[in-house]
């Protein structure tokens, strides 16, 4: 019977603890508008895809 009061000890004290992570995330939580960002082209969006591609470890069988 002990092991069954340690856990629910211990998950009582985690649903604490996730509680308490939450309001603290949200608290500190800052809206921060994006600024510079640049578009990419086409042309230089699919370049960029193909080298990662062509970069990767994994090769298709």
């Amino acid at each position: 019977m002990a092991s069954a009061e340690a856990f629910t000890f211990l998950r009582i004290a985690g649903a604490l603890y996730l509680i308490w992570l939450g309001i603290t995330t949200w608290r500190e939580a800052r809206v921060l508008e994006p600024t510079g960002v640049q578009t990419t082209g086409a042309h230089r969006a699919f370049r960029e895809g193909i080298v990662v591609e062509g970069a990767s470890r994994r090769r298709p069988c």
